[in-house]
């Protein structure tokens, strides 16, 4: 909880404030008061499916993940590479190491993310109930991104 908040924590109050269905994974038993600071609905098991609201509507998705998971868990990271290569979603991932064999060929490219003044003051208070020391010079997230190959 501490690492979403920390490093995507303003990106994902700013795309909530946008009109964006924002759900974050959380493992049983987080305290989920930082997500809810921020707006933002955990959900246990967040697959494609929780972007689909049944409308004609296109809708785009991004999936936010740590590198540390990509490198840990080899389903998460097939799937996220899948979901990348077939169009069906954007990637945004934070944090080292990556895996250099899973950064190939996926196009990631450093992204500095400023942050609205208002999802600036909601991330601190997220930070705090999260127990993370808050920076309040950042104005910006630092992550690596990618859009889908089409």
């Amino acid at each position: 909880m501490a690492d979403v908040v920390q490093y995507v924590g303003g990106w994902l109050f700013d795309q909530m404030m946008a009109g964006w269905q924002v759900h974050v994974g959380v493992g049983a038993g987080q305290d989920v008061k930082p997500l809810q600071i921020l707006g933002v609905g955990p959900q246990p098991d967040p697959g494609p499916e929780s972007c689909q609201d049944g409308s004609s509507t296109p809708y785009r998705a991004t999936i936010a993940v740590a590198a540390e998971v990509l490198d840990r868990d080899e389903n998460l990271s097939f799937e996220v590479a899948e979901a990348l290569r077939s169009g069906t979603a954007e990637v945004l991932v934070w944090g080292n190491p990556m895996s250099e064999d899973w950064e190939r060929g996926k196009s990631l490219s450093d992204v500095e993310y400023p942050m609205s003044t208002a999802a600036r003051a909601f991330k601190a208070y997220a930070m705090k109930a999260a127990a993370v020391q808050a920076d309040s010079a950042r104005s910006v997230e630092v992550f690596r991104f990618s859009a889908p190959a089409l």
